[in-house]
């Protein structure tokens, strides 16, 4: 994905079509993602187990399921889940053998605060939050000998981009990183490195002259790359540009991981539909997506909306596509 934003960005004549999944956009603030639950709780000097997180995570799913008409386990309008995980706190947490785990003050906090998104020390969001969704654990990545004894086994992607390509020392002790001082560590490595990989640059003009289509498509409950990056870029290049969808369209699949897994139904036939805009000029304004996992004994299928468009269910089978339209997301308000 990220490929493919950097030949739209840079190369946009390259290609005659360009098909981008789950682009990591802004590379210094993914990185940042993916370490930030575990600066949050470098901060508190506490590692919850994972199956805190897990539990938070069912907690949430539980709470928002139901927001579109529909009970399948997916979370597929975002925008409206409030759920606020301080409310499950000593609530039963599924820890293998031992059920005596609960859900503690010191998860809640960093559920909250990964689903908040980076901070700057204004208070502004620099990188988005995951969302409530996406199974934490992925991120947080702790490891327990025992119950209460948890330490933080950083996952090496997020720890190695600041020790390596930040501080530059192979020495350099992570949990001096707290969500206290995250964001200046994030902005560092965006003003050193951005300008040699990054793939943020709202200014699709080139692409837009060169006739290139861009065709870009991102699980709702992406468990390593946020959606909100994408759906922010997108923004900001609708914001330079009202007639972006003449050249590049974004399509959100609810209750899908990273590029697959999930509950979620995934897009089919894809690049087929980019290949038709191309040749063809048809553009697409559904995608057809379908799931891998049972949900309610059977299979779903979807009709993915291109952004900012949701699909809302119009009642009958919730597992058709048929049984859902694409409407514009103000008239969920």
């Amino acid at each position: 994905g990220r490929q493919g934003m950097m030949l739209a960005q840079r190369y946009p004549t390259a290609f005659d079509g360009i098909l981008a999944g789950a682009p990591a956009l802004n590379w210094g603030g993914l990185m940042g993602g993916l370490y930030h639950p575990q600066a949050v709780m470098n901060g508190l000097n506490d590692y919850p187990a994972d199956c805190e997180f897990e539990a938070i995570t069912a907690k949430a799913i539980e709470a928002c399921d139901g927001l579109d008409g529909v009970y399948d386990n997916i979370i597929a309008q975002p925008a409206l889940c409030k759920f606020d995980p301080f409310t499950v706190v000593g609530q039963p947490a599924a820890c293998g053998n031992n059920t005596n785990t609960t859900i503690s003050q010191t998860a809640a906090i960093v559920a909250n605060e990964t689903w908040s998104g980076i901070l700057s020390q204004q208070g502004r969001i620099i990188y988005p939050g995951y969302s409530r969704d996406a199974p934490l654990a992925t991120i947080t990545n702790t490891g327990c000998v025992a119950t209460g004894n948890c330490s933080l086994t950083a996952w090496a992607l997020g720890s190695d981009w600041f020790q390596y390509y930040v501080a530059k020392n192979v020495s350099f002790d992570l949990t001096t990183i707290t969500s206290a001082n995250l964001s200046r560590f994030v902005r560092a490595g965006m003003q050193e490195y951005d300008s040699i990989i990054g793939t943020n640059d709202a200014d699709l003009t080139n692409l837009k002259n060169s006739g290139t289509k861009l065709l870009s498509w991102h699980g709702i409950a992406d468990d390593y790359i946020p959606v909100g990056g994408t759906i922010d870029y997108y923004n900001r290049v609708a914001a330079l540009d009202t007639g972006v969808a003449e050249y590049y369209k974004l399509f959100l699949a609810p209750g899908v991981h990273h590029c697959s897994g999930g509950l979620g139904a995934a897009p089919i036939a894809i690049l087929d539909q980019l290949i038709a805009w191309v040749e063809n000029g048809t553009s697409p304004q559904t995608v057809p997506a379908k799931g891998t996992a049972l949900v309610n004994g059977t299979f779903l299928k979807r009709n993915l909306c291109a952004y900012p468009s949701v699909s809302v269910y119009q009642g009958g089978n919730g597992s058709l596509a048929s049984s859902y339209k694409c409407v514009n997301p103000t008239q969920l308000e």
